[in-house]
């Protein structure tokens, strides 16, 4: 079989899939005020960082911490 080669995807590409995949649970939870704001700036930190990381690894951890106002 053969492989293909792996490319890496932009930082758009990347925050669009952990939007769709968590986008529901943070809607939920926090609710839909500060939805896309938190979105927009993780692309943007995506962009930032991306310019340093290695093209030939291949694993992406994330760690977001996330704290609900107080009312």
């Amino acid at each position: 079989m053969e492989s293909l080669p792996l490319e890496k995807p932009s930082p758009s590409v990347v925050a669009g899939v952990v939007r769709a995949s968590l986008g529901p649970v943070v809607e939920k939870h926090f609710g839909d005020e500060c939805f896309d704001e938190l979105f927009d700036l993780l692309r943007q930190k995506f962009e930032e960082s991306f310019s340093i990381v290695d093209p030939e690894e291949t694993n992406i951890s994330l760690f977001v911490l996330l704290k609900r106002r107080a009312f």
